[in-house]
Order: C-alpha cells, then structure tokens, then sequence
C-alpha cells in the first residue's frame, strides 16, 4: 500500500470541526501533526483533475494563528 504523507486539509465549511465542537478537537489533532488547514473554500466543482496545483497565499499577520488566504487551484 502506498502511504501519502498528509500536510494540509481543505474543506468548502466554515470549519473542520463539527458545529457544536467548541473545543476544536479536530484543529487540536491536525495542528499537532503540523497539518493546515483551509477552510470555506469555494468553487471546487470547477476543478477538473484529481491532480492539480494548490497555491495559498495568506495575509502576514504579525503573531497570528490564521489568516484569510487568496486559495487558488491549477
């Protein structure tokens, strides 16, 4: 079996975790592995390839955990 090393999750909700979760399990778990993720993400019906290059440019916030990102798929 082939193993794929997992550096980043994106998902089209307003967050990963379920919408009652106000202890972040599923950040907390993700964020320990060194894990990103990308949330609200739109448009990913126009994808047309399994395969594709994801690009994330975020803002440079001084000190911050998050940022809004320009997310852009090719």
């Amino acid at each position: 079996m082939h193993q794929k090393k997992t550096n980043l999750v994106g998902i089209d909700s307003p967050s990963i975790d379920l919408g009652k979760d106000e202890s972040f399990t599923v950040h907390k778990i993700l964020s320990k592995n060194n894990i990103l993720i990308v949330e609200n993400l739109t448009n990913m019906n126009k994808i047309q390839s399994k395969e594709f290059d994801f690009t994330i440019l975020p803002l440079k916030l001084k000190d911050a955990t998050g940022s809004p990102v320009r997310a852009v798929a090719t």
